[in-house]
C-alpha cells in the first residue's frame, strides 16, 4: 500500500485490515513491515513507487544468481559433443515471480532437466497414459550425472540471451 506519509499510511493499513477481519480473512499486524520508501524484497520482488507508476524488480543479487545458472548452462551445450549436459537443479524460477513473461523461455530448461525420469518421449514431454505415481516421480537420488538436451533449449537461452 503506498500513501503520502506515514500517518496517512498506517491509517489506511489500518481501515483495509479491519475490513478483512471483518470478512474473515486473517491479517495481522505483526506479518507486516514498517512503511518505507525504499522497502526490501518481499516474497521475491521489490516494489517501488514514484508520483506516476509503480515498478516491480528482484534484487540484484536474484538477478545475477538467475544470469549465472543461465550462463553456466549455456556454457555446458557449448562443451557438449554427444548432446548431453551436466545433470543440474538449476534454480532459476525466482524470477518469474516478478517477470512472468520469462516462463515459456524456462520450459526448455525443465524439459532437459527431467528427460531422465520414466516415461518421457523423445523431446522430454511426459507420456500421460496410465501409470503408478511412484514409476512417474522416482527420488532425485537416481537422477544421471549427465542428461540429454531436448526440446527448445537452445532457442530458450538465444531468447533470453544472457
Amino acid at each position: 500500500m503506498t500513501a503520502p506519509s506515514k500517518l496517512e499510511g498506517r491509517l489506511a493499513t489500518r481501515q483495509a485490515t479491519s475490513r478483512l477481519n471483518g470478512l474473515g480473512i486473517q491479517e495481522a499486524a505483526r506479518k507486516r513491515r514498517q512503511g518505507s520508501k525504499k522497502p526490501g524484497a518481499w516474497a521475491g520482488s521489490i516494489v517501488t513507487s514514484d508520483s506516476d507508476s509503480v515498478h516491480v524488480l528482484v534484487s540484484q543479487e536474484e538477478w545475477d544468481k538467475t544470469r549465472l545458472h543461465l550462463q553456466e548452462i549455456q556454457a555446458d551445450l557449448q562443451k557438449s559433443t554427444d548432446g548431453k549436459i551436466q545433470h543440474r537443479h538449476w534454480n532459476v524460477n525466482g524470477v518469474t515471480l516478478t517477470y512472468p513473461s520469462m516462463v515459456p523461455y524456462l520450459k526448455g530448461i525443465h524439459l532437459t532437466v527431467d528427460v531422465w525420469r520414466p516415461r518421457k518421449d523423445s523431446e522430454g514431454w511426459k507420456d500421460l497414459g496410465f501409470a503408478k505415481w511412484s514409476d512417474l516421480c522416482p527420488s532425485d537420488a537416481a537422477a544421471p550425472t549427465l542428461v540429454r538436451v531436448v526440446g527448445p533449449l537452445e532457442a530458450d537461452l538465444a531468447a533470453l540471451d544472457f
